[in-house]
C-alpha cells in the first residue's frame, strides 16, 4: 500500500536553549554496532484527535524536550586520532516532514503493511554525515481527517525502548507537564558469559565512510499480523512458554520449512530490561543472545525450540563489544537480519503517546536496514483488542508461503 503523499513540507526543530559548548556523547561499541539500522514507528490517530491540532504547537513542545535531550538534536562527528564516531550536541535539530495522503487511517490499520513511508522513508545518515539529522518526525494528514505521527530514529542513539519513551515524554510536554532533566548513565553489559560457539549473530563488513545504510541482496517486504489474546493463550499453552518465546519458535520452525536447504540454525534474540530504566541509559541497552542448533529445525517440536529460546545462554552482547573494540578496526558491523532475528519490545508502552487526551488507534514499529535473513518484532497489540502485534521484514518470495503455513498449521490469520 502506498500513501501517495502530496504537499510535502520540510522543516527543522532545534532546542529552545543553547547547549553548552563542546558537549558530546561518546558512542559505546554497542551503539556503533547499530549504526546501519533505523527504528521506524508510526502512531495513527482518528479525526477526533486531529481536529484543531496545530503542528506548530507540537513542534514547540519538541523544542522544549530537546533542551533536556540535546543528543537527539546532535550530529555525527569523528575523532581525529582514530576516526571513531561520536555525537556532537550542537543543536542542529531534528527533521520534520508534513504531508497529506489520499488514503484513510482505517485503510492503513486494516492493511498492517510497511509503515516506513509514513516515517520519512528516505532517512539515512549520510552521505553528508555531519549534516544528517539523527531523528525525523513525520506528520501525515489523511483524507478522513485522521493523522499519523511517524518516527525515524537512528539506532546509534539508542534502542526501541528509549525511542518509544522519548515519544511518550514528548506527549507529556504537549499536555503541558514539566519534565526534569534525567542524568545520562552508561548502560553496558560486561558479564563474561563463556562463548561456546565461534559463530556470530552479526557480520563484519567493509568500513563505511559517510553513508550508513545496509544494502540487501534480495527484495525485502514488511507486513504485520495481529494475534488475538485467545490465540496467544492457546499458543503459549501448547508451547509451554511465554508469548515471545512461543511465537518465535513457531515462526522459526515455519520459516525452516519454507527455506528447506537453508535451514536457519543460528537465530538471534533481543530482549530488554525494565522499561523504567531505559530513559536513564539513553543507549543501546538490549540484551543480545542466540540459539545454535545442529538438527533440522523444520522437524523439531515447537515446545523444544521454545525451551531452547527461554534457556539460551550464548551472549552476543559481549561478542559485539569485543569485535568492535578488538582487532577489527577496519570493519563495521551489521546486526539485524544477518541471522534470523527476533526482537521483543512488548515492554514498551507504545500507546503512551497521546494527542488531546486521545490514544492512538494503532501503533506499529519496524526495523529498517535489516539483512536478508529477516527480522521479526513482537509488540504490544492495539489497546482496544489486546493481543500482540508481530511485524516481520522478510524476503518477498517467502511471505505468502509463511502466511499459509501460519494459518494452516497454527490457525494464525
Amino acid at each position: 500500500m502506498e500513501a501517495k503523499l502530496s504537499n510535502i513540507r520540510l522543516s527543522t526543530v532545534v532546542p529552545g536553549e543553547v547547549t553548552a559548548a563542546n558537549t558530546i556523547r561518546r558512542c559505546t561499541n554497542a551503539d556503533l554496532a547499530m549504526k546501519f539500522h533505523y527504528i521506524k514507528g508510526v502512531y495513527f490517530f482518528t479525526k477526533e484527535a486531529a481536529d484543531g491540532l496545530i503542528i506548530f504547537e507540537l513542534k514547540t513542545a519538541m523544542s522544549y524536550l530537546l533542551n533536556l535531550y540535546s543528543t537527539v538534536a546532535g550530529r555525527i562527528r569523528r575523532r581525529l586520532e582514530n576516526n571513531r564516531p561520536f555525537i556532537k550536541c550542537n543543536d542542529s535539530g531534528i527533521r520534520v516532514v508534513e504531508a497529506e495522503s489520499n488514503t484513510t487511517v482505517d485503510e492503513w490499520v486494516e492493511m498492517k503493511c510497511d509503515v516506513s513511508e509514513l516515517a520519512y522513508s528516505g532517512h539515512v545518515l549520510g552521505p553528508d554525515l555531519e549534516f544528517s539529522p539523527l531523528v525525523s518526525i513525520q506528520f501525515t494528514r489523511f483524507k478522513c481527517g485522521g493523522l499519523s505521527v511517524g518516527l525515524s530514529w537512528s539506532h546509534i542513539l539508542g534502542d526501541a525502548l528509549f525511542a518509544s519513551t522519548f515519544m511518550n515524554l514528548w506527549s507529556k510536554v504537549i499536555k503541558g507537564e514539566t519534565l526534569s532533566q534525567i542524568p545520562i548513565t552508561i548502560n553496558t553489559n560486561n558479564t563474561k558469559i563463556p562463548v561456546q560457539e565461534k559463530t556470530y549473530a552479526f557480520r563484519g563488513v567493509d568500513l563505511a565512510e559517510n553513508l550508513w545504510c545496509n544494502a540487501n541482496n534480495t527484495k525485502m517486504v514488511t507486513f504485520s499480523l495481529h494475534i488475538s489474546s485467545k490465540i496467544v493463550d492457546r499458543i503459549t499453552s501448547n508451547a509451554n512458554a511465554k508469548p515471545f518465546e512461543a511465537l518465535s519458535a513457531i515462526i522459526w520452525k515455519s520459516l525452516a520449512k519454507i527455506r528447506e536447504q537453508h535451514d536457519p540454525k543460528i537465530v538471534t534474540f533481543c530482549t530488554y530490561g525494565s522499561p523504567k530504566n531505559e530513559i536513564k541509559a539513553q543507549r543501546n541497552g538490549h540484551f543480545v543472545s542466540r540459539v545454535v542448533v545442529d538438527f533440522t529445525v523444520s522437524e523439531a517440536k515447537v515446545t523444544d525450540l521454545a525451551q531452547m529460546i527461554t534457556n539460551t545462554t550464548l551472549n552476543d552482547s559481549v561478542l559485539i563489544e569485543d569485535f568492535v573494540d578488538g582487532e577489527n578496526k577496519s570493519s563495521d558491523v551489521t546486526f539485524y537480519g544477518e541471522t534470523l532475528t527476533f526482537v521483543n519490545i512488548q515492554g514498551a508502552n507504545l500507546y503512551g503517546f497521546e494527542l488531546k487526551g486521545h490514544k492512538p488507534v494503532f501503533v506499529n514499529y519496524m526495523m529498517a536496514g535489516s539483512g536478508d535473513e529477516g527480522v521479526i518484532l513482537v509488540l504490544q497489540g492495539p489497546e482496544n483488542c489486546s493481543g500482540v502485534l508481530v511485524t516481520m521484514t522478510l524476503p518477498r518470495d517467502e511471505v505468502i508461503s509463511l502466511k499459509n503455513e501460519l494459518q494452516n498449521e497454527w490457525y494464525i490469520i
